[in-house]
């Protein structure tokens, strides 16, 4: 009897911090869309923009060189790795020149990735 109450009380445990960390994670979602809504005005905002975005091209670019025959795949993880570092260059220029603004490269169309949260 005691073992099924204890059992009990871990399962509720178990789903009350679930939820309390969905919850959570909703919060920081909403927060999150509602800063993005608005545009830059501090270098240093700029500078994590760019960041951000440096770090989720290098993410797309390396699971489309995953994808690619092994001939091709090390060359285009080098590639990946260059525009990286460039990147992340420019974000720097952003944080260092209060002046300095992103530049709007019109490219190949949007992708996107989904950041899956393993248990």
């Amino acid at each position: 009897m005691s073992n099924t109450f204890l059992r009990l009380a871990v399962a509720a445990a178990f789903a009350t911090t679930a939820s309390l960390s969905m919850a959570q994670m909703a919060r920081n979602n909403t927060a999150e869309l509602e800063r993005g809504a608005r545009p830059d005005t501090t270098a240093q905002q700029r500078y994590q923009s760019a960041f951000r975005e440096a770090h989720g091209g290098r993410k797309v670019a390396m699971e489309e060189c995953a994808k690619m025959p092994a001939a091709e795949r090390a060359g285009c993880n080098r590639q990946a790795q260059e525009n990286f570092k460039a990147d992340l260059a420019r974000a720097e220029q952003l944080r260092r020149n209060p002046e300095a603004r992103p530049i709007n490269v019109i490219g190949s169309e949007i992708r996107t990735t989904e950041s899956r949260i393993r248990p």
